[in-house]
């Protein structure tokens, strides 16, 4: 039950997060799906047109090639130009979806109504192959053309091959709900390592905060899209004298401190802001929704008296200087608050360090 729960917790959290890569993956599926989809209708035209003398039959499934024919053309020729939303691309393949089982619905029952339904436990069990879409609509898709099936056996099926039918059908279906639970868990548990192995690339190994690349990666896209409607204020934090540290008590020593540092950032940053290392003694800390100087002022107070709590073999203290920018007052792009921010951190160390300067 735990198991269960979890997997419906992930599933969740992966149709709502991760909507630009399914949404991409399942175009590149509509399109090659499509392209078989058409070469095997127009193998199976070829054998209807020769070998099955029914006319009803012939007409009704020519009638289907067209419908299912225009629609997988449509799939081609609409994604070549646009990209579609999230939610049309998971419409288009439910459609695709209930094209694929009406097609091996109909050939399992009207060609040969006195023979076997040989066909539909292959349907069943390739249909959650085909997209990626929730657990719930692969269910609701089996179910529901189980019942449709069972309705035309009952009503145009001989009564020899029912039995078969019956059992075969519920067999197969119930296979393939388990097939289309075990790839949805397959591609949750692939999803999960991706974030891990994405996150371990983001973080800086040493202090366990963003590393420079997607520290200024996040500071440029908030500031790029938000700094224009929310408060923000930039703080460049540099530890002061910290290449005497590892000149004369070893990097050892250094790596602590480091370390040490970084989980102060952790417990006074929020969730909402980014805070990372951007240097070997330097820190960046975006604060989002943030320019009053009172709440400035007591956070970087906070910050320089943590970092200065820090002792080497209760000897040496440590301390930083910290320059503040805030946005939009004094810049709305990266660049230029970063710089200015850096220019306050200077001003701060010319005050005789372990204080901060706010960019004026």
């Amino acid at each position: 039950m735990r198991y269960l729960k979890g997997f419906i917790r992930d599933s969740k959290i992966y149709f709502s997060n991760c909507k630009k890569d399914i949404k991409n993956d399942n175009i590149f599926l509509l399109r090659r799906n499509s392209i078989s989809a058409l070469i095997g209708l127009m193998m199976y035209l070829y054998v209807v047109l020769n070998d099955f003398t029914s006319v009803e039959f012939v007409i009704a499934y020519n009638f289907f090639v067209v419908v299912f024919g225009v629609f997988c053309i449509f799939c081609l020729l609409y994604f070549q130009k646009r990209e579609g939303s999230f939610f049309m691309v998971q419409a288009l393949c439910f459609v695709f979806s209930v094209m694929v089982l009406s097609f091996f619905i109909f050939i399992s029952v009207f060609p040969f109504p006195d023979l076997p339904a040989i066909f539909l436990f292959l349907g069943y069990t390739f249909l959650p192959l085909v997209f990626i879409m929730p657990l719930k609509i692969y269910i609701f898709l089996l179910l529901a053309f189980q019942g449709i099936f069972c309705s035309f056996v009952i009503m145009f099926k001989g009564s020899d091959p029912f039995a078969f039918d019956m059992l075969q059908s519920s067999i197969a279906c119930a296979a393939g709900i388990l097939i289309a639970f075990m790839v949805l868990d397959l591609r949750l548990r692939a999803n999960k390592t991706k974030l891990q192995l994405q996150r371990m690339n983001a973080m800086d190994p040493l202090t366990g905060i963003f590393n420079k690349a997607t520290t200024t990666q996040n500071c440029r896209f908030y500031l790029d899209y938000y700094s224009r409607e929310e408060k923000c204020s930039l703080m460049v934090i540099d530890i002061d004298d910290f290449k005497k540290v590892n000149d004369f008590m070893g990097h050892q020593t250094g790596d602590y401190i480091l370390s040490n540092i970084g989980e102060i950032l952790r417990e006074v940053s929020r969730k909402s802001d980014v805070v990372g290392r951007i240097g070997g003694d330097e820190f960046l800390f975006l604060m989002k929704n943030t320019s009053d100087r009172e709440i400035l002022r007591y956070r970087a107070t906070q910050i320089c008296e943590k970092i200065s709590g820090l002792s080497i073999d209760n000897e040496k203290n440590i301390s930083c200087s910290i320059g503040v920018a805030v946005s939009p007052e004094k810049g709305t792009d990266f660049k230029t608050l970063f710089a200015r921010a850096d220019k306050a951190m200077y001003d701060a160390k010319r005050k005789g360090k372990n204080t901060f300067s706010i960019f004026d």
